[in-house]
């Protein structure tokens, strides 16, 4: 646990201080797939509030695009790992991760816009490029779609949500003993359930009483 400290510091340090960002941006990912799961809960807060908040791009180069690209997945991956613990943001914690997202978004979109108006007048990157050529990363907008939508989720009041679900199982176990078929549709349903496994077991319900 202390060496897994010690690499994902010197990872974000690195990172932070643009010292061979690229290559820490991909050591950083490579230690959260393998061993995210396993952070403690203050690592990953840390961890979840410098890669938010602690990375600057002061500058437009060739490889920009792939850095954002891989800290938006490192994003992603944090806020996935963040997720699955018992732990809820403060609100104060949640609109300064979405405040950043905002400006990570406006970042990308500035850059498409220095490539599409020609790199090469400011010291001959993408040198073949021409002026006015369409430029896109459906990757980042991807990822950006889908850090708005997690952040989206995460700010729900799941407490409500569990206990209309609870009242709902409830209320469908009474039918359990009414209604015949209704019991295999019980013992596999699961909560909380998301929008396509509510879809299924509202079709068997639906079937079932008719």
């Amino acid at each position: 646990m202390v060496e897994l400290n010690e690499q994902l510091t010197t990872n974000i340090e690195s990172i932070v201080n643009n010292n061979d960002r690229m290559g820490h941006f991909v050591k950083l990912y490579n230690l959260l797939l393998l061993f995210g799961t396993i952070l403690d809960d203050d690592q990953l807060e840390n961890a979840l509030k410098i890669i938010a908040s602690g990375v600057a791009y002061d500058n437009y180069k060739k490889i920009t695009g792939i850095e954002l690209e891989l800290h938006l997945r490192i994003y992603a991956l944090l806020l996935e790992i963040y997720d699955g613990r018992p732990l809820k943001m403060t609100r104060k914690f949640y609109e300064s991760l979405y405040e950043n997202l905002v400006q990570l978004h406006e970042f990308h979109q500035s850059y498409i816009e220095v490539l599409e108006n020609g790199l090469k007048t400011t010291g001959g990157l993408f040198a073949n490029l021409e002026t006015g050529v369409k430029v896109q990363n459906y990757n980042i907008d991807f990822l950006l779609m889908h850090l708005y939508d997690t952040l989206h989720i995460m700010d729900d009041d799941k407490s409500v949500w569990l206990e209309i679900l609870n009242q709902l199982k409830t209320l469908l176990a009474t039918l359990v003993e009414a209604l015949p078929g209704m019991t295999c549709i019980m013992s596999t349903a699961k909560f909380p359930i998301g929008n396509k496994g509510t879809i299924a077991i509202y079709n068997n319900i639906h079937k079932t009483l008719q």
